[in-house]
């Protein structure tokens, strides 16, 4: 499963269904992922050139926190 899955499923009335599926564990493993600003004001840098703004490190930071996510669903699915 692409996303991993969800993080806090709340099971239903019945077994299996799911009346709040809550956040995907990809969700919650970029929440928890620690990428500090000034790592992603360094990279929006190389990718934007000196000038890059704070909105442009905050997007490269959620990019990065998403690429860390994945990894981790990657070695997660790999233990399966």
């Amino acid at each position: 499963m692409v996303n991993g899955g969800f993080a806090f499923p709340a099971e239903g009335p019945s077994k299996g269904q799911f009346e709040n599926p809550g956040m995907s564990l990809r969700d919650w493993f970029a929440g928890e992922t620690d990428i500090p600003l000034d790592v992603a004001a360094n990279a929006a840098k190389e990718l934007f050139g000196e000038g890059a703004s704070i909105k442009q490190a905050l997007v490269t930071r959620a990019h990065l926190r998403y690429a860390e996510a994945d990894a981790m669903i990657a070695e997660r699915d790999k233990e399966a």
